[in-house]
């Protein structure tokens, strides 16, 4: 009994939606599933419920009510009697009694502001619109009644009835969508029904969703959107027919057979109707059924079957005449006409089409007035009576401009072009023809525009569907694995030990290899003194065990200076600093390591990728950077590095001359291959020494470069030293000098 309360309220939170709840009171939840197929014993069960609670509680001496919360579910609460009203407003509502609906939604509401329940006023003042709109068409007093839900549902509720405030807010969201799309605002109507879907996603409702689907599938239906109804209308049939909600199944045929019979796949659209008409018919929805047979008379209409289309006709005129529906009423006669004309009856035609035009004035239904006016003019045409015909096609073609109707515009001008050119009147023919044309440009531009959307939206779902396929997957590899790993869970945890015994064994192995890993590096990576790469020959110091393992460093020897042989175009300079080795003579051995070391980074901050710069022994450095351009003046090279070195020692207040070699890769421009990394390196000491003996008389920076001419053979420098290579070079004038100096180079 404890848990009594807990459990009412849980279920308060499930129950309180408009249509599809779970009802704490037997009677009332059997009353809600009548209110589709048997309106009148829901209203029966409704009554009886009300007029039992109200005399009890007079009975027992106390207030009609034993509470004012909206969570109070007893057996006598005001909830519950307020929900007993709103079935019966909805069965009235299925009757065609749209008055007497209103006069019980009322009482609702003035219920629930004597007791002070906000979200049975709301939903009440919801229902009061959908009556408005869906029964009276009226959708001024409709959009009222939204305005004050809306804003009652902005105010923030406490956690047990924000899943309340959710299905209200997406049932208000859904039904002004629905009216601005019935309004022709698209746009807007768009976005309502796209903000409809983003509470949707919260509702575990299923007859909220499919509301959803045919809302939306009403929607593209009427813009012609025929694929996208298509989807969303198969989503909203499939899910009330595994619901067994039969009231939507219904609802769905229809709207699926007027898709079929819009795409002219007369079949399936005589199946749905046929499936939607038994059940309006079995359970008195007049007005559902004079739509589901309009349709079907149509259908049978297209098909050339004018007898059952006119029986159908009439039967459908005859349900609406007890409705009292006069505007489709109009609509009905205009059919009748169009099938009599068909069948070259004139007489009958004209006299229905006289009964629409009539009862379409005195309803204001300017869209069957203008049909009317055309399908005279085309009943006059074929009696070749033209002047007449002109004269009702020009009125039924000024109504069509006015209500906007493209088609019927159409209709009238190639009728009217017709007319005037039997009149002999061949200029106005011409004309109403070329206006006839222009409306047809028109439309073909509409039904692009309505293909680029359908498009977009195709895509769009396509990739929902991908995402949803990925999502079904990855949840079956899931449950896939788990399942296996149920399975062998006591196999893992041996395995897990074993394997954390072999882990520990292989981290104390590797963290020993880690440790000569960092010797390695402090070693060989970097010189000692300035942290630059050096060029010492790394793999002759490795053990054997580490020379394969050598290339995951970063190659440091020789043979990596030049990465491909075949296409690397660089250019070499090998720099003596010879300030370097005179600031440990002068200043001491760790004033000329920190002088070296702050050298060192601030070449390494300087010199950036793909450039790179190695020390290659005691002051002397090796710098390579790539050469696009083969013919590019080695004086530019040159005073780079000597602006670069000599903007550090100007900071470090030195004065400091320089000795450079310089040379381009590939030494021979005819044979790449000709000259290794080494013999460069050979020839690189070559022309630095030269510099060095030019500094030494100038007392300055001096620079020398050697490249070897165009056409100079590979053989000059194959199977004999570099240097005595170089030297028969020089003499045989193989090798082109250039330097800084005026002077001559001493070899």
């Amino acid at each position: 009994m404890r848990l009594l309360p807990l459990l009412l309220l849980l279920l308060s939170c499930l129950s309180f939606s408009l249509h599809a709840r779970i009802y704490s009171v037997p009677a009332l939840a059997e009353a809600n599933d009548y209110v589709d197929t048997n309106p009148q014993e829901a209203i029966r069960l409704t009554q009886k419920y009300v007029h039992q609670a109200r005399r009890q509680s007079m009975d027992e001496n106390r207030e009609p009510f034993r509470s004012s919360d909206d969570r109070d579910l007893t057996l006598r609460s005001p909830v519950n009697v307020i929900q007993a009203m709103h079935i019966k407003a909805r069965a009235e509502s299925n009757l065609e009694r749209s008055y007497a609906a209103l006069n019980t939604l009322e009482q609702a509401l003035i219920l629930a502001q004597q007791y002070e329940l906000l979200m049975a006023g709301i939903e009440t003042e919801l229902l009061q619109a959908q009556v408005h709109w869906q029964a009276l068409s009226d959708h001024d007093t409709a959009m009222n009644l939204l305005n004050r839900v809306d804003a009652a549902l902005s105010i923030p509720q406490n956690r047990a009835l924000i899943s309340i405030q959710r299905q209200l807010n997406f049932r208000s969201t859904l039904l002004r969508g629905h009216i601005q799309s019935e309004l022709y605002n698209e746009d807007q109507a768009v976005q309502l029904l796209t903000k409809a879907q983003s509470y949707l996603e919260h509702l575990d409702d299923d007859s909220d969703k499919i509301d959803y689907y045919l809302t939306m599938g009403r929607h593209y239906l009427k813009y012609k959107h025929e694929n996208l109804a298509l989807d969303q209308l198969i989503a909203g049939f499939w899910l009330a027919s595994d619901t067994e909600i039969i009231a939507k199944l219904a609802d769905a045929n229809l709207l699926l057979a007027q898709l079929y019979e819009r795409r002219q796949i007369f079949d399936k659209a005589l199946q749905h109707a046929s499936a939607a008409g038994d059940f309006y018919e079995s359970h008195q929805r007049q007005k559902q059924l004079s739509q589901t047979l309009t349709l079907i008379a149509s259908i049978y209409e297209q098909q050339m079957r004018f007898n059952l289309a006119l029986v159908h006709y009439f039967n459908a005129l005859d349900l609406e005449k007890q409705l009292s529906k006069h505007s489709r009423s109009s609509q009905l006669r205009l059919n009748v006409a169009r099938v009599y004309w068909q069948l070259y009856n004139y007489v009958q035609s004209e006299k229905y089409l006289m009964d629409a035009k009539r009862i379409a004035k005195q309803n204001g239904n300017d869209n069957v007035t203008a049909q009317v006016e055309i399908m005279f003019g085309e009943l006059f045409i074929a009696q070749s009576r033209y002047p007449l015909a002109i004269e009702h096609l020009q009125r039924g073609l000024a109504l069509a401009g006015r209500v906007g109707n493209l088609t019927m515009q159409m209709d009238g001008e190639r009728l009217l072009s017709r007319a005037y050119q039997e009149d002999k009147d061949f200029y106005e023919a011409l004309m109403a023809q070329r206006r006839f044309e222009q409306l047809q440009q028109t439309q073909q531009q509409t039904r692009d525009k309505n293909e680029i959307e359908v498009f977009k939206g195709r895509q769009r779902m396509l990739e929902r569907n991908i995402k949803l396929e990925d999502m079904e997957r990855m949840q079956l590899e899931q449950k896939l694995v788990l399942y296996r790993n149920e399975r062998i869970i006591l196999g893992l945890t041996i395995a897990l030990v074993l394997i954390f015994l072999y882990a520990r064994n292989r981290t104390k192995k590797r963290d020993e290899l880690h440790m000569q890993l960092l010797d390695l590096r402090r070693d060989f990576y970097k010189h000692p003194r300035s942290g630059l790469k050096n060029l010492r020959m790394l793999n002759a110091r490795l053990p054997s065990s580490l020379q394969r393992t050598s290339a995951n460093f970063e190659q440091w020897h020789l043979g990596e200076i030049i990465n491909e042989p075949l296409s690397d175009r660089l250019r070499f300079a090998l720099i003596d600093v010879p300030v370097l080795r005179q600031v440990y003579v002068e200043k001491g051995y760790q004033q000329g390591l920190k002088f070296e070391r702050e050298f060192g980074d601030y070449l390494l901050r300087e010199i950036f990728e793909p450039a790179r710069i190695y020390h290659f022994s005691d002051g002397i450095f090796l710098y390579l950077e790539p050469n696009a351009r083969m013919s590019s003046n080695p004086d530019q090279l040159s005073d780079s590095l000597n602006t670069l070195i000599n903007r550090f020692m100007e900071s470090q207040s030195v004065e400091s001359v320089t000795r450079m070699g310089l040379a381009e890769y590939p030494f021979l421009p005819r044979a790449y291959t000709a000259i290794n990394d080494q013999e460069l390196i050979d020839i690189l000491l070559m022309a630095m020494d030269a510099a060095k003996k030019l500094s030494k008389n100038s007392n300055k920076s001096e620079w020398v470069h050697l490249r070897a001419i165009e056409a100079a053979p590979a053989a000059s420098f194959v199977n004999k030293p570099i240097r005595e290579a170089c030297q028969q070079g020089l003499q045989n004038g193989l090798l082109r000098v250039l330097t800084s100096s005026e002077s001559e180079v001493s070899w």
